[in-house]
């Protein structure tokens, strides 16, 4: 039996460490974090939805954003995104119906930046391919739009913690990019938020994490071309 170029990946990415955390499912131990999932299963089941994008904070607040209606509320759009939400948070409400009753043609994935603090490299990487893989299963219809973590944290002007996620988030999305494959785009929009000498502006980024609104535009456009050719119906991967 031929094996894909992506059940390769996850199988080197999950034998990179052992139990990775990240590729576990696990729910997290709050109430506001399971009444948020089950607020967007009730308002997302059955919507008909073209797109769905899943992910963390970053992905959330597009809610309400004038650049998401703009672009995404003329395509039925559903976000399903949860603030804080980790890799095995994510896995966890996959397997307990986030994407029940939806039949999308795309799905934006972007998630992991939570992970970054206390994994490695290749557990993050191995978190958002074990995310992928449950997609697929999930959505065997759709196509898959991955983007790689965004840029975070300042190079200069703040503590070393802060500079140091940048090695890490190269080294994640070099990982990351491997997980392309038949159904599975992979797309690195993170120098569309840099400016001239590499580093992420206050206007684009306030916190250097979360996005401003001319960060989110700069997303949109920076992902439109892939997204409208994977939205039409030859659209391929």
């Amino acid at each position: 039996m031929k094996t894909t170029a992506l059940a390769l990946a996850t199988v080197f990415l999950l034998a990179a460490c052992d139990r990775n955390p990240a590729a576990s499912p696990a729910p997290r131990d709050d109430a506001p974090w399971r009444d948020m999932h089950a607020h967007l299963r009730r308002h997302s089941m059955n919507s008909g939805a073209k797109l769905v994008f899943l992910g963390d904070s970053i992905t959330q607040a597009w809610a309400g954003n004038a650049t998401w209606r703009r672009y995404y509320g003329p395509r039925r759009a559903v976000n399903l995104g949860i603030g804080g939400e980790r890799t095995e948070e994510l896995l966890w409400r996959l397997d307990h119906g986030a994407l029940q009753g939806l039949d999308p043609e795309v799905i934006v994935i972007l998630i992991g930046t939570n992970n970054l603090p206390d994994c490695s490299a290749e557990q993050v990487a191995g978190g958002v391919s074990a995310v992928v893989d449950r997609v697929r299963a999930l959505s065997p219809r759709a196509r898959i739009l991955l983007l790689a973590i965004f840029p975070r944290g300042a190079i200069r002007g703040l503590d070393a913690p802060s500079q140091a996620a940048w090695p890490r988030v190269e080294a994640a999305n070099r990982l990351i990019h491997r997980l392309a494959a038949e159904g599975v785009r992979v797309l690195d929009i993170g120098p569309s938020f840099l400016d001239a000498r590499g580093e992420i502006p206050r206007p684009m980024m306030p916190d250097f994490l979360h996005l401003s609104p001319l960060g989110y535009e700069t997303w949109a456009e920076a992902m439109e071309p892939s997204l409208r050719e994977l939205l039409d119906a030859g659209g391929k991967p």
